[in-house]
This record gives structure tokens, sequence and C-alpha cells, in this order.
């Protein structure tokens, strides 16, 4: 476990970390599979809820095709959960449901579940165990994280790609402090828990034009919402983890299970990472743009891939890799206010949005 000095936390912190303890559960969702989101809010209803601690769940449809609350199964579960609703958010984008969802919760401590996750029944227990003995840790995120894919994936698949859907196997509790950048431990997305006071802050800022990300948006798989929201507890001097006693399991359907998929994946998550670090740390931006390519060292570089991986006759890895360096270059760019018709050839000729 990393210890954290006490002495780099405000008293002021301190004290608002001491606020009741309660828990809104807040599930952001679009266009939602059933037999996933069924598993989801099944798993949510068998929640342990421990005595005196205050919870609700609050289900936000972001504009589905088909309005949540008219499927079956979901009305059936705010049947059998009171302490469950539904709000709607018709502005596209991960962000913004996140944000309708804060404002309607009105606990102290604020749960994300996918409506792909699958928490365990200990969950709610375990979050509140951590966040009482670790008052000076803003965020906790699950140390384990186990992809189930729904449809037939080779185990070659599994095993190369099961990282970029945020699998985790962590034995121990991990928490820190680490400014300016992303650490092994920070927590994900899915089954991320923030105190209050961070969200809010994120929310504020977001409303200020001085955070960019709107996180996934239709079809498009760019990404950092949550990185953002971890960095603004870090900012504040709360530090983030993960512990093993947070559990989650993954649920991947069929057609997020593709090579094209995991390709637009590794482009959206690199293509999100310079924007989103320079507008969380606007210090950062010299380094973000250090070593930024111009189009004879683009070219270049894209030619030496494509020879190193058709010598060894790894086509599949070739294509994640330029997804991966293409995104990278493609945020530089961004954050330098600058285009590159190089950058937009490639990306549109390899599909990557």
């Amino acid at each position: 476990m990393t210890s954290i000095p006490e002495n780099i936390f405000t008293e002021q912190k301190l004290d608002k970390s001491q606020s009741k303890l309660g828990i809104s559960i807040l599930i952001c969702t679009y266009n939602p599979v059933e037999g996933i989101f069924h598993r989801t809010l099944k798993s949510v209803e068998s929640l342990i809820i421990p005595a005196g601690v205050p919870v609700e769940c609050i289900i936000i449809d972001n504009n589905s095709p088909t309005p949540v609350h008219q499927l079956a199964y979901v009305r059936e579960f705010l049947d059998r959960c009171p302490w469950a609703s539904i709000i709607q958010e018709t502005q596209q984008g991960l962000t913004f449901a996140r944000m309708a969802g804060f404002y309607a919760a009105k606990n102290s401590f604020i749960l994300f579940i996918d409506d792909d996750n699958e928490v365990s029944s200990s969950y709610l227990a375990a979050l509140v165990k951590l966040f009482s003995e670790y008052s000076t840790v803003g965020a906790w995120g699950p140390g384990n994280v186990n992809v189930e894919f729904m449809g037939e994936v080779s185990e070659w698949f599994r095993n190369s790609f099961k990282h970029l859907y945020q699998d985790r196997n962590t034995n121990y509790t991990q928490y820190g402090l680490v400014r300016e950048t992303w650490a092994s431990f920070y927590p994900f997305g899915t089954g991320l828990a923030v105190r209050r006071e961070i969200l809010a802050r994120y929310c504020d800022e977001v409303n200020n034009g001085n955070l960019c990300s709107s996180d996934r948006k239709g079809k498009s798989l760019s990404s950092g919402g949550d990185t953002q929201i971890v960095w603004e507890g870090i900012k504040i001097g709360y530090a983030a983890g993960v512990a093993p006693s947070l559990v989650v399991n993954h649920l991947i359907p069929a057609n997020r299970s593709t090579l094209d998929y995991v390709k637009r994946l590794s482009f959206g998550t690199a293509d999100s990472y310079f924007p989103c670090i320079v507008s969380s740390f606007p210090e950062m931006r010299a380094s973000a743009l250090a070593g930024m390519p111009n189009s004879f060292t683009l070219s270049r570089s894209v030619m030496r891939r494509i020879i190193v991986h058709s010598i060894r006759l790894r086509f599949t890895d070739l294509i994640i890799n330029l997804a991966n360096y293409l995104g990278a270059v493609s945020g530089q760019y961004q954050v330098a206010g600058q285009n590159n018709q190089i950058v937009n050839y490639l990306i549109q000729i390899l599909k990557l949005k």
C-alpha cells in the first residue's frame, strides 16, 4: 500500500471528509444491450446495503432511441427497488449524462456503474469501509475487473486486448497522489466512486469551459471524462486508488469484441489523452507538445512501423499500433490547435473514427 503523508492535506479537506456517508449510484446508459443491462440491474438489486447508510440509484437515459423507462425489465427493477429512479438527459455525451446524474443525486459519495458492469454484492460495504478508513482518498475503483466477452473470441484476442477493456487484477490496496500524470493505481471509470466535492468541482470546470472531454458520444470512442474526474480530486489534495475488495465484471457484447472495435478504441483512448491532461493541467502544454512530429517525421515513423510489422507478418498488431500512434499524434495536434493532412488522411483510410 502506498502511504500518503497526512500533512499534505488541508485541515478543511479532512473536515469535509467526515460528512455523513451516503451513496448515490449513477448508471448512465444509451441504448443498452438487454441481456447485459439486465445483469447490471440485477447486481445493483443484489447489493448489500450497510445499516444506516442512505443509498439511492439513478439511471440516466442519455437520449436512447427507445426510452429506457419503457423497457419491461427496467420497470420491473424500479418496482422492486423503490430507492431507484430514472431521469433523462437529452444532450448527447457521457459527460452530460454524468453531470445530470450528479445534479439529481442527494448523497455525499457518488458511485458510477456503467450499463455493462456487474458489481459484487459487497461493493457498497467495501466502499463504506474504504472511505471511512482512508479520509485522504477521494476516489476509489475496483482492484479486480474481470472482463467477460459475451460473444465468441479467440484466446489470442482475449489475452491480447482485455487490458483495453480495463481488465485489472490487484491483490492489495493501492493509492497515492501524483500530479500531472496517470498513475498505474488510479481508478478507471468502471465502478468509480468519488467524494461529492470532487464531482462538484469537475462539473464546475466543465461548465466553465476549462475541461475539454465530452467522453463517449454516439459512436465516438473518445474518452477522458473519468480521468479528469480523478485528476480534479488530485488537484485539491485527495489521493486516488484501487482496492481488491471492490470487484466488477465488465461485460463486453459481441459487437464490441471485434478487431475493428479494438482499433477504434485504441485510437480514441490515445486521441483523448493529451487534450485531457492539458485541459486539466495547463502547465503540461509544452511537455505534451514535445516531440510532436512534422509531416516528414510522421511519414517516416508510419513507414517504419509498416516495414517492421510486415517483416514479422504481424499485420493485426500493425493496425492497432498505428491506431494508437495516430491517436497520440492527433491529440498533440489538437493541443497545438493545428491540423495535419497526413494524420487526417490516415485516420480516414484506416477508419479510426
